[in-house]
């Protein structure tokens, strides 16, 4: 049965088997890195007449790494109640987006969901300022973007949900440019999923869950539930 608090045990192993993805996601995060900045690197040679081949066999060795850590990270993500009953059933998150979210982000070690959307830079005040320490995990908000990203483009239940957010901010302000007014609609939807993550992954795991502090305290009633492209016997839906 889905939701059933977990014996100290199994909590154990599912820890166990989020270290072991974390330690992966970051190498992963790393190399990527790595292979984006020997890219650049080839196309500066090029273009100033230098031979490429000078960095292009550590870059495919890199490409190599990247590949092997992939591997392993999809290996063992496949075995996290998480994915297999929630995150595999969103169109454009497959088992490498999902490790990275899994590895970086742990809802049972945030009490509510404003605390984790502190940790991700998603409240009015971790907003970044030049010059200044981020003040919230980058890598972590990083993976969330591109999760929602692969979402939009695979024409995720939460596209509508963006197109919806995005007229709203056109609306409420037609000043604002259109860059600017995806990265806010951006904002909301990401702030959206990563609720219906802490939610679906506390609930999984039997763990004690409560709605935003707008919704649970200031009485808002726009409140949506968990949300998945694919339902199926079986699986978690809220």
């Amino acid at each position: 049965m889905l939701g059933v608090k977990l014996n100290k045990m199994e909590l154990r192993g599912i820890v166990g088997l989020e270290s072991k993805i974390k330690v992966l996601a970051h190498q992963y995060l790393i190399i990527r890195k790595a292979i984006q900045g020997l890219s650049l690197m080839s196309k500066h040679l090029e273009k100033n007449g230098y031979p490429v081949e000078i960095a292009e066999p550590y870059r495919r060795m890199l490409v190599e790494v990247r590949k092997a850590l992939e591997r392993e990270m999809n290996g063992l993500v496949i075995n996290h109640p998480a994915y297999y009953k929630y995150l595999q059933y969103l169109d454009g998150i497959g088992p490498t987006i999902s490790a990275l979210i899994i590895g970086l982000i742990q809802p049972r070690r945030f009490a509510t969901i404003s605390k984790m959307w502190k940790y991700l830079g998603l409240t009015p005040e971790s907003r970044r300022q030049k010059g200044e320490n981020a003040g919230y995990n980058v890598k972590a908000k990083t993976v969330v973007y591109t999760a929602v990203s692969n979402m939009l483009m695979k024409g995720s239940i939460y596209k509508k949900i963006y197109e919806n957010f995005k007229a709203e901010e056109r609306e409420k302000h037609p000043e604002l440019r259109r860059a600017h007014i995806h990265m806010r609609a951006m904002r909301k939807t990401m702030k959206l999923f990563t609720a219906h993550y802490w939610t679906a992954y506390r609930r999984i795991l039997g763990l004690p869950v409560s709605k935003p502090y707008a919704h649970a305290i200031l009485g808002h009633k726009d409140y949506v539930d968990v949300l998945v492209d694919k339902p199926k016997p079986g699986i978690w839906r809220g």
